[in-house]
């Protein structure tokens, strides 16, 4: 299945929201998230504890300024802001990039995010 702009917008409000259920849905079990500068994370259940497990959802504002998309891969570029280890604000700059399953009917089977802190 190929996947369009809105589906990739769908995609990081889930993630930013903390849409357990909706994330879990859409990634193959042998995802791997490629955290740029970190190991990367392999499988659904330990993609799903690093993807929610920093439980700051309530607190954490994006902004989706660009989504790229040829249906079987993707790039979505913007902003998003949370608290930092202090309790202030801190906004990141963010670019992910999708890989579809083609087997799986176009279920997310890779993802690089690069995670950049600006400055203010």
């Amino acid at each position: 299945m190929l996947r369009t702009e809105d589906f990739f917008r769908q995609v990081n409000e889930a993630f930013f929201s903390g849409d357990i259920d909706f994330m879990e849905d859409i990634v193959t079990d042998d995802i791997v998230w490629h955290m740029i500068g970190s190991a990367p994370i392999h499988g659904k259940q330990a993609f799903m504890d690093a993807a929610f497990g920093i439980g700051v959802y309530t607190e954490m504002d994006f902004q989706i300024d660009t989504v790229i998309s040829n249906g079987m891969e993707a790039a979505v570029k913007g902003t998003m802001t949370m608290p930092n280890k202090s309790g202030d604000f801190q906004t990141y700059a963010f670019c992910d990039f999708y890989r579809m399953d083609r087997q799986s009917g176009g279920k997310i089977q890779e993802m690089i995010s690069f995670v950049i802190e600006l400055k203010q």
